[in-house]
C-alpha cells in the first residue's frame, strides 16, 4: 500500500505539498498602465510661487514612489499572510525562522513582488517580472531572487 511519503530515515526531504505561512511585507503597486493619466496623476506642489517666472510645476517630494522600495520602507508598509508550498519554496532562499521543522515566519523576511515596470531590477528567473524592492535580497545558486508563482513573486531580504 503506497501513502504517497517517501522512506526518510535521516528527515532531509519533505512532501512537496508542505504548506509555509509567510507574513511578507506587501508594498503599495502603481496603477495599472491602461487607466488614463487624469485618474492617476500625482498631487502638485505650488511652494515658491513667483508669478514673474516660469517654473516647472512637479509632484509633490512627499509623494513616495510606487515602483521602488528600499529596507527605510519596509515599517511603513502593510503586512499580509501568504502560505506557499514546499516546491514553490526554494530551500535557499528560506530564512532562519523556517529553518528545520518550523513552517511559519512571522518577521517580514520576505516582500510581495507583483512585477510591473521596465525600471525595476529583474533576476535570472524567467518568470521574474521585475523587483520594486531594491535592497539586498538573497540569491540562489542559479541566480535567481524570486520565487513562487507568476504574477504574486516573493523576495527573500537579507538581515
Amino acid at each position: 500500500m503506497d501513502t504517497g511519503v517517501a522512506f526518510d530515515p535521516l528527515s532531509e526531504y519533505e512532501p512537496h505539498n508542505t504548506v509555509y505561512t509567510l507574513t511578507v511585507c506587501a508594498p503599495p503597486r502603481p496603477p495599472p498602465s491602461w487607466l488614463p493619466e487624469f485618474f492617476t496623476r500625482e498631487p502638485i506642489s505650488y511652494k515658491n510661487y513667483v508669478p514673474e517666472r516660469d517654473f516647472r510645476i512637479e509632484p509633490d517630494p512627499a509623494h513616495k514612489s510606487k515602483d521602488r522600495f528600499g529596507p527605510q520602507d519596509l515599517d511603513d508598509m502593510m503586512v499580509k499572510q501568504i502560505m506557499i508550498k514546499s516546491y514553490l519554496f526554494p530551500p535557499e532562499l528560506r530564512c532562519q525562522h523556517v529553518q528545520g521543522r518550523s513552517r511559519i515566519c512571522n518577521k517580514g523576511c520576505y516582500v510581495l513582488e507583483r512585477g510591473g515596470t521596465k525600471e525595476q531590477a529583474k533576476c535570472s528567473s524567467k518568470d521574474c517580472e521585475g523587483h520594486a524592492y531594491g535592497g539586498d535580497l538573497k540569491r540562489d545558486d542559479e541566480g535567481y531572487n524570486c520565487f513562487g508563482k507568476k504574477g504574486e513573486r516573493l523576495v527573500a531580504i537579507k538581515r
